[in-house]
């Protein structure tokens, strides 16, 4: 494992916790800030390279794979905590939806009811 990689868990470290200060009402900056995290998270997992870095044949020294091991089980609890929120989200995001759709079937209903066009002026006479 390369030292970009332990750079890259450091950043990831930071994109899940400023995915987490945000308020969950800002849906649109929750957003924002959880497609940095996969993003930095993508990279991560790309520079692993499928290989295990806490492995016993890494050629990381105890003190890098102590550090390492800590940033990963951090990491894990963000992580979760980052899932949960954008499961929150999302379930948020159907619930306006559904809301949304509500509304706009009431006003379908009410738009179907009255005439297409409304007049001020009576019939003439003539």
């Amino acid at each position: 494992m390369s030292i970009q990689a332990l750079n890259l868990i450091d950043s990831l470290i930071q994109h899940a916790e400023e995915a987490l200060a945000v308020p969950e009402s800002d849906v649109d900056q929750v957003l924002g800030k959880l497609d940095l995290y996969l993003a930095e998270f993508e990279k991560w997992q790309e520079s692993l390279g499928g290989k295990n870095p806490l492995a016993k044949d890494s050629l990381l020294s105890p003190e890098t794979q102590k550090k390492l091991r800590t940033q990963i089980e951090k990491l894990s609890t963000l992580h979760q905590q980052v899932v949960t929120r954008a499961e929150t989200n999302r379930q948020g995001v159907h619930r306006q939806i559904a809301e949304i759709r509500k509304r706009t079937q009431a006003l379908k209903a009410y738009i179907d009811r009255y005439p297409s066009r409304i007049t001020i002026a009576g019939k003439r006479e003539g």
